[in-house]
């Protein structure tokens, strides 16, 4: 069956884990619907019609507001292709002010057109088994714990043996809303200002928690 995927990113310009009033929120919606299809869409709130707006392939449409005072901002979508509209909603502040919702994705970043298998785990969660050929990537998202506990690590094979790295951990880690790692031989590299330039090395003193199996133990 074929996958048909929209990208929606939600940024909320503020590091706390609770938004207040006037905080700014930034939406951005990608076509990834594949096959050089066209994506229309139509966003709303109860006060704003941001009108039709056509994305061809890869092609993105954003807008930021600044949150309401009682926090009762909605915003809603329809999303149009392949001849059938679909709607939902893409901010709530109702759900979406105490927890955050969270990003992860591991790109096989590895020389030699090598392949990957990712393994993502949680205390609660158990992702399975992702293999990655060189250049593709794995996502996921979760909504965030509260007070940032939350915490996911991964396992990684390659050349016949396994490293391991959290992936996201919401007291210790810079990175919050979105968590964007490259593997690499000599181990992950983070994703910042553009460019995967935060790297560890497999068992460095600085690499994030390269022993964590005790109680999350992956196969």
């Amino acid at each position: 069956m074929a996958i048909t995927t929209i990208s929606i990113l939600v940024n909320i310009n503020d590091s706390k884990a609770f938004t207040v009033p006037g905080t700014t929120i930034y939406v951005k919606i990608t076509n990834e619907l594949g096959e050089n299809k066209t994506l229309l869409l139509h966003c709303r709130s109860d006060d704003d019609d941001l009108g039709d707006h056509s994305l061809e392939p890869k092609k993105s449409y954003d807008f930021n507001f600044g949150e309401s005072f009682l926090w009762t901002t909605l915003y809603s979508c329809g999303f149009t292709f392949d001849g059938q509209n679909h709607e939902f909603d893409i901010y709530d502040a109702a759900t979406m002010n105490c927890v955050e919702h969270c990003c992860v994705k591991i790109t096989n970043g590895l020389s030699q057109n090598k392949d990957l298998l990712v393994h993502c785990k949680s205390k609660d969660d158990d992702l399975g088994e992702h293999p990655l050929k060189s250049g593709e990537s794995y996502e996921f998202s979760f909504r965030q714990k509260f007070m940032w506990k939350s915490l996911f690590f991964c396992g990684y094979t390659f050349d016949g043996a396994k490293q391991f790295s959290d992936v996201y951990n919401g007291e210790t880690m810079e990175c919050r809303e979105h968590c964007w790692w490259e593997i690499k031989e000599t181990g992950p590299c983070l994703y910042k200002d553009g460019q995967y330039t935060q790297c560890h090395n497999w068992g460095a003193p600085d690499h994030p928690n390269p022993n964590r199996t005790q109680g999350y133990i992956l196969g």
